[in-house]
């Protein structure tokens, strides 16, 4: 009996993997083309004209690369197949990467000089991307892509405004091989990214010098078998340490007792943002300048929350390994609000938690409730580690 072939595992597809359908294949006749074909067409004037055999070679190698051209790139682009993974966040300031992979299911053309571009239009009933407000256009180049060939590719954008940046459509060109007209074909696929707030490297021990002092301001208290503070004796139960046993409880009881102690949990800290649209690019220093106090307290043991008034932002404090991301890209989306100057209540207590306001206006900085550290831009470069360059302001405020 004939053993039957054993068939290959199929491939998952990867779900961080976008393929991107094709909507419009063009020829543009760009200037290099436009002089050329002017070119070619006084030089069939010439040749009629005269009726010199030379002009006519000429003129009819002209058509020829013409139309060779066309053809040779034309036909390599018909057999593209594009994908973009999922883009990951950037910070503004720094690059937003967006990786592409280009198939060429031609079984023997290959591909030149491919140039891979996003563009700021949208299929027809889609909404306009957005990712000029917040980006650089994202561009990759390929030199040659062998025909039943996969290559991937990254495009590098500086991110310049903080928001959520939205990608529709990419088109793959070329001018190959006399560049004498540029082949294109355009591909259609909804993407996002997330554009966070300028990193800013804080000093080192920046935040103990604004939280409150005491174990008693913003800490919580959990019950453990071992601890500080003795707290309650309880039964026993299966897993618990053998040092807790009470043991002259446990005879007077007759079963096992355990005895519980307490043990000061995370403390807690408020960030607020002080900040209106009318500030501009002081409202996103502040926030930039909030972000880098989130990330630096969550990394000193802080549970973290934030209080934004005027883009209606309220995160609670609270214990996840997710925290800082959420309140990054939180802070990315804010949109800002026109509020009157006078804040609304505080969400926590500065007698039980530690506060901190970030401030857009300096004159906003009143003193306020006692126990509350605020942060003005003035003073940034006090609170950046040494040779931290300010990248949130203007170079005129941060020298200021």
């Amino acid at each position: 009996m004939a053993r039957s072939a054993r068939r290959p595992p199929i491939a998952e597809p990867d779900p961080a993997r976008v393929p991107l359908r094709v909507v419009r294949r063009r020829y543009h006749l760009h200037v290099p083309g436009v002089v050329y074909v002017l070119t070619t067409f006084l030089m069939s004037i010439g040749a009629i004209n005269s009726q010199n055999n030379l002009l006519f070679w000429a003129f009819g190698l002209a058509v020829t690369a013409l139309i060779v051209s066309g053809i040779l790139s034309g036909s390599a682009l018909m057999g593209l197949e594009l994908s973009r993974d999922a883009i990951a966040e950037a910070a503004v300031g720094e690059p937003l990467i967006v990786r592409y992979h280009l198939r060429n299911r031609n079984r023997f053309i290959p591909a030149f000089g491919l140039t891979i571009l996003e563009i700021d239009r949208a299929p027809r009933r889609a909404r306009k991307p957005t990712w000029p407000a917040h980006t650089a256009p994202p561009r990759a180049f390929i030199a040659e892509l062998g025909a039943g060939r996969t290559i991937s590719v990254e495009a590098l954008a500086p991110a310049t405004r903080r928001g959520a940046a939205t990608f529709s459509q990419v088109i793959v060109s070329t001018t190959f091989p006399f560049g004498l007209t540029r082949k294109s074909i355009t591909f259609a696929g909804p993407a996002s990214a997330i554009i966070r707030p300028a990193r800013l490297n804080l000093r080192e021990g920046l935040i103990s010098t604004l939280v409150r002092k005491g174990q008693e301001v913003g800490a919580t208290r959990a019950v453990s078998p071992l601890g500080d503070e003795f707290f309650t004796l309880r039964e026993y139960r299966p897993g618990d340490n053998t040092r807790a046993v009470a043991w002259r409880a446990t005879a007077r009881a007759g079963e096992w007792r355990i005895r519980a102690h307490s043990v000061p949990g995370p403390r807690r800290l408020w960030i607020g943002i002080d900040a209106l649209a009318p500030d501009g690019d002081r409202a996103e220093a502040a926030i930039s300048l909030a972000a880098a106090l989130a990330v630096a307290a969550h990394r000193d043991g802080y549970l973290i929350g934030i209080w934004f008034p005027s883009a209606d932002l309220l995160i609670p404090p609270r214990q996840s390994s997710s925290t800082v991301r959420t309140i990054l890209n939180a802070l990315a989306l804010a949109q800002l609000g026109d509020r009157p100057s006078q804040p609304p209540a505080l969400p926590a207590s500065p007698d039980r938690e530690s506060i901190v306001i970030v401030h857009a206006d300096d004159a906003r900085a009143a003193a306020g409730a006692p126990g509350i550290a605020h942060l003005t831009l003035a003073a940034l470069a006090t609170y950046l580690a040494p040779g931290a360059v300010p990248a949130a302001l203007p170079a005129k405020e941060a020298a200021a």
